[in-house]
């Protein structure tokens, strides 16, 4: 908060030296599209109101954002949307950042305003509308909405952009888990390619749920894949433990031993998941004399 509100006395001070000095409003919108943030606010409190165009506000704005300076960004933001002259498609991209700040700021239903008067200015589809409704299902789903959400995200799904397909069919999976429809999770879990960023959220939720529904089979055959692709990611005692536990279901007892030799080695005894285990290994060692 400190940084912030130094960042932001600074820029007041900005105001105040020689205007003059200004250059054109095209280097703002460069230096945002850099990443060169607090450049371009220096630049843009610096530049004549008779200079000052809609596109150098949405980058000042942008840029503010960066900066996590979320009041500033609104401000800019509000100061754009003013402008008569906007089309229907750039103020719903104007207002869909709106959403997306709110958002950011953990104020959902203010985000959801937002996007809901993005959404009414785009009557077809188009990838901005699908990433105003993956928005809308964002922040119905932080306030647990998750059947609205669910509606938003279908939707997107149609509509959104090539890249960010593989995320919303993640977030279309993860509501669906929350509504216990668990044969549709996996099915758009599965949709989320090996190459993606969400790949080891979804390959891990994938054999939770295996193991909710009792498919022993499946959640060895994700939990060995996850391994196997991301093993920084599959390091914990509740995969030995889901690994014992299919096990143990599928009556394979040596692979239990195995897999509880391998975890004692790893975890200790006190932790809940390594408990588990061993009682699991203790009972199908029990269950091995009484047959005998």
């Amino acid at each position: 908060m400190k940084v912030y509100l130094f960042l932001s006395i600074i820029l007041a001070l900005l105001v105040l030296t020689d205007r003059s000095q200004a250059q054109h409003p095209i280097d703002i919108q460069k230096l945002t599209a850099s990443g060169h943030y607090y450049e371009a606010l220096v630049l843009f409190e610096k530049l004549p109101e008779r200079r000052v165009t809609p596109e150098a506000i949405e980058s000042a704005a942008r840029s503010a954002w960066g900066l996590s300076l979320l009041d500033k960004a609104t401000s800019y933001l509000d100061q754009l949307l003013r402008e008569e002259s906007l089309s229907n498609e750039k103020r719903a991209k104007i207002l869909s950042m709106r959403a997306m700040i709110e958002l950011h700021g953990k104020k959902p239903r203010v985000a959801i305003l937002f996007g809901e008067r993005a959404q009414e200015l785009l009557p077809s589809a188009t990838e901005l509308r699908g990433s105003i409704l993956m928005l809308l299902g964002d922040a119905h789903s932080a306030l647990d909405q998750f059947g609205a959400a669910r509606g938003f995200y279908l939707q997107a799904f149609d509509e959104v952009s090539e890249e960010l397909i593989a995320d919303t069919a993640f977030r279309i999976a993860e509501v669906e888990r929350h509504l216990g429809n668990l044969e549709e999770a996996i099915s758009f879990y599965r949709k989320v390619p090996v190459s993606h960023e969400r790949a080891p959220e979804a390959m891990r939720a994938l054999s939770e749920v295996a193991l909710q529904l009792k498919d022993y089979g499946g959640v060895r055959v994700w939990l060995t894949k996850g391994r196997e692709l991301y093993p920084d990611y599959f390091l914990d005692s509740w995969v030995e433990y889901a690994l014992g536990r299919s096990a143990f279901e599928l009556d394979e007892i040596r692979a239990l031993k195995r897999i509880r030799q391998a975890a004692a080695e790893k975890y200790p005894l006190s932790d809940s998941w390594i408990t588990l285990l061993n009682a699991l290994a203790e009972s199908a060692e029990w269950n091995t004399l009484l047959k005998n």
